[in-house]
Protein backbone atom coordinates (compact mmCIF):
# COMPACT_ATOMS: atom_id res chain seq x y z
CA UNK A 1 0.00 0.00 0.00
CA UNK A 2 2.83 2.60 1.00
CA UNK A 3 4.59 1.88 -2.17
CA UNK A 4 1.29 2.65 -4.87
CA UNK A 5 1.12 5.68 -2.70
CA UNK A 6 5.03 6.38 -3.49
CA UNK A 7 4.26 6.05 -7.10
CA UNK A 8 0.86 8.07 -6.76
CA UNK A 9 2.43 11.17 -5.17
CA UNK A 10 5.37 10.59 -7.04
CA UNK A 11 4.65 9.70 -10.44
CA UNK A 12 1.01 10.09 -10.88
CA UNK A 13 0.67 8.29 -14.32
CA UNK A 14 -3.10 9.07 -15.32
CA UNK A 15 -2.58 12.49 -14.41
CA UNK A 16 0.66 12.74 -16.75
CA UNK A 17 -1.08 10.77 -19.29
CA UNK A 18 -4.16 12.97 -19.39
CA UNK A 19 -1.95 16.59 -19.47
CA UNK A 20 0.11 15.13 -22.08
CA UNK A 21 -2.67 14.46 -24.49
CA UNK A 22 -3.76 17.54 -24.02
CA UNK A 23 -0.40 18.87 -25.03
CA UNK A 24 0.32 16.83 -27.88
CA UNK A 25 -3.20 17.71 -29.92
CA UNK A 26 -2.90 21.58 -28.75
CA UNK A 27 -2.47 23.24 -32.00
CA UNK A 28 -0.80 27.04 -30.72
CA UNK A 29 2.35 26.33 -30.53
CA UNK A 30 4.97 26.10 -33.97
CA UNK A 31 7.07 23.14 -32.62
CA UNK A 32 6.37 21.06 -29.17
CA UNK A 33 9.40 19.29 -27.18
CA UNK A 34 8.86 16.62 -24.31
CA UNK A 35 11.53 14.63 -22.23
CA UNK A 36 13.12 12.23 -24.44
CA UNK A 37 11.60 8.83 -22.14
CA UNK A 38 7.76 10.25 -23.47
CA UNK A 39 8.60 11.28 -27.20
CA UNK A 40 10.25 7.10 -26.84
CA UNK A 41 6.57 6.17 -25.41
CA UNK A 42 4.37 8.79 -27.73
CA UNK A 43 2.75 5.22 -29.71
CA UNK A 44 1.38 4.09 -26.18
CA UNK A 45 0.42 7.63 -24.60
CA UNK A 46 -1.06 9.06 -27.88
CA UNK A 47 -3.56 8.68 -30.33
CA UNK A 48 -1.72 8.10 -33.48
CA UNK A 49 -2.97 11.46 -35.17
CA UNK A 50 -0.73 13.07 -32.09
CA UNK A 51 1.73 10.82 -31.83
CA UNK A 52 3.87 12.60 -34.45
CA UNK A 53 2.95 16.07 -33.10
CA UNK A 54 5.65 16.33 -30.22
CA UNK A 55 9.79 15.52 -30.56
CA UNK A 56 12.28 14.87 -28.05
CA UNK A 57 14.26 17.78 -25.92
CA UNK A 58 16.98 15.48 -26.60
CA UNK A 59 16.97 16.85 -30.58
CA UNK A 60 16.54 20.75 -29.72
CA UNK A 61 20.22 21.58 -31.30
CA UNK A 62 18.81 20.05 -34.61
CA UNK A 63 15.49 21.32 -34.38
CA UNK A 64 16.65 25.07 -33.94
CA UNK A 65 18.34 24.98 -37.19
CA UNK A 66 15.04 27.11 -37.90
CA UNK A 67 13.86 28.67 -34.72
CA UNK A 68 10.32 28.73 -34.66
CA UNK A 69 8.22 31.72 -33.85
CA UNK A 70 6.87 30.08 -30.66
CA UNK A 71 7.39 26.61 -29.16
CA UNK A 72 5.89 24.41 -26.34
CA UNK A 73 7.87 22.58 -23.92
CA UNK A 74 5.91 19.59 -21.63
CA UNK A 75 8.59 18.71 -18.76
CA UNK A 76 7.25 15.84 -16.51
CA UNK A 77 9.07 16.49 -12.89
CA UNK A 78 9.93 13.02 -12.15
CA UNK A 79 12.32 12.88 -15.10
CA UNK A 80 14.49 14.71 -12.66
CA UNK A 81 14.72 11.66 -10.46
CA UNK A 82 14.61 8.95 -13.22
CA UNK A 83 16.68 10.51 -15.83
CA UNK A 84 18.78 13.04 -14.09
CA UNK A 85 20.76 13.36 -17.63
CA UNK A 86 17.54 15.26 -19.62
CA UNK A 87 18.52 18.19 -17.41
CA UNK A 88 21.24 18.92 -19.57
CA UNK A 89 18.96 19.29 -22.29
CA UNK A 90 16.37 21.26 -20.88
CA UNK A 91 19.45 23.66 -19.60
CA UNK A 92 21.24 23.43 -23.00
CA UNK A 93 17.94 24.83 -24.76
CA UNK A 94 16.94 27.47 -22.28
CA UNK A 95 20.30 29.06 -22.74
CA UNK A 96 20.19 29.20 -26.23
CA UNK A 97 16.29 30.54 -26.29
CA UNK A 98 17.56 33.22 -24.09
CA UNK A 99 20.54 34.26 -26.26
CA UNK A 100 17.91 33.93 -28.97
CA UNK A 101 15.74 36.41 -27.38
CA UNK A 102 13.30 34.00 -27.19
CA UNK A 103 10.27 35.03 -23.75
CA UNK A 104 9.38 32.36 -21.62
CA UNK A 105 6.14 32.29 -19.73
CA UNK A 106 5.20 29.36 -17.52
CA UNK A 107 1.87 28.01 -19.01
CA UNK A 108 1.00 25.24 -16.31
CA UNK A 109 2.37 23.44 -13.45
CA UNK A 110 2.00 21.24 -10.74
CA UNK A 111 3.43 18.99 -8.37
CA UNK A 112 3.77 16.38 -11.70
CA UNK A 113 4.12 18.67 -15.09
CA UNK A 114 5.32 21.96 -16.19
CA UNK A 115 4.35 23.23 -19.50
CA UNK A 116 6.30 26.44 -21.17
CA UNK A 117 5.17 28.40 -23.92
CA UNK A 118 9.17 30.40 -25.59
CA UNK A 119 7.76 32.81 -27.97
CA UNK A 120 10.64 35.34 -30.30
CA UNK A 121 8.98 38.60 -30.94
Amino acid sequence: MASSLYHYQNKNYPHLKEAYRIFAESSSADLKLANDFLVFSNEVLLTNSSAGNVHSLKNWEALMQHPPKSMDIFIYNFYKHAYPLEQEDWDGLQHALQQRNYRSTLLSQDKWVEIWRFENP
